[in-house]
């Protein structure tokens, strides 16, 4: 498959219509139509269904597009590292991050880095960790800032900073009017939980508990974190997340109190990718941020 390829078959996806995707591309219909035929055929599979007034996927077509998307935008990645080798720190840096590292940890180093280099431009994204290694993975982001465990096998993680769970409920609630500054997991046993979505997560969360003889009711895990904060302030339940959540409470009707469970700890992390060379723009953004992070 040839990247021209593959644009010409993501125009046609998102017009959903042959003719109209070829005035996109700036062709004619008949070699769009040909190269098309020719990547189904190559395939092996039906990528489109061609009806009158409308061009749709096959559920081949849908998973080709999403990785075409991938693909793409790695080729475009690569081409941007490879033309900054070799100048002034310029270019675009392609970073991943969770959410909750978005406004607090890594928003005041970006702004910082690119007054230091203003020739610098980002393309920040962010998800939970799990998206954002995957990201990181498949060489969509340079760098990674996420949270523990990671699979260290593939990815280097310098911990950044280590912090408690919290538990947010809504504000003037019985939970928020308990006297105690922390909660007990017998207090937060006796309530719905909602906790973040993740592998390995829920069975950490459920440990917490079984290990005190108790049994949590959790009733839903969600991502992103603000979909948690916004299912406790609706009083479905007691949303567990990390303490730096407490952040984006600015115009909730939610409070947060630590669990007092000390030893469970959750660590964010800067990770890159062990097999993989980074380009002088990505290392130095790296070396940027472990510099700050050690202030």
């Amino acid at each position: 498959m040839e990247l021209r390829t593959l644009e010409y078959f993501l125009a046609v996806a998102r017009e959903e219509n042959i003719t109209r995707a070829a005035e996109k591309l700036h062709i004619s219909q008949p070699p769009l139509t040909r190269q098309l035929q020719l990547l189904e055929q190559e395939l092996g599979v039906p990528l489109l269904v061609r009806g009158k007034r409308r061009t749709t996927l096959t559920p081949e077509g849908e998973f080709l597009r999403e990785r075409a998307e991938q693909l793409l935008a790695l080729a475009e990645h690569t081409r941007q590292q490879v033309a900054g080798m070799g100048q002034a720190l310029s270019g675009r840096l392609y970073v991943g991050s969770i959410e909750t590292a978005a406004d607090k940890l890594l928003s005041h180093h970006v702004a910082k880095f690119r007054t230091l280099h203003p020739q610098v431009s980002f393309s920040w994204w962010s998800g939970n960790s799990d998206d954002v290694a995957d990201r990181l993975e498949k060489g969509l982001v340079d760098l990674a800032i996420l949270r523990s465990p990671c699979d260290e096998e593939k990815l280097a993680c310098t911990p950044l900073l280590s912090e408690g769970w919290a538990a947010y409920m809504p504000a003037g609630g019985p939970l928020d009017r308990a006297s105690a500054q922390e909660l007990t997991l017998e207090q937060l046993a006796a309530w719905p939980l909602i906790i973040p979505k993740r592998r390995g997560r829920g069975r950490e969360i459920e440990r917490w508990f079984t290990q005190r003889g108790l049994k949590p009711n959790i009733c839903c895990d969600v991502s992103p974190f603000q979909n948690a904060l916004a299912l406790a302030q609706s009083g479905m339940g007691v949303a567990i997340l990390p303490e730096s959540a407490a952040h984006s409470l600015y115009g909730r009707q939610l409070a947060a109190k630590k669990i007092d469970l000390p030893e469970a700890r959750t660590q964010v992390l800067l990770a890159v990718r062990r097999d993989a060379t980074l380009p002088p723009l990505a290392e130095a953004f790296f070396r940027f941020l472990q510099a700050e992070m050690q202030q």
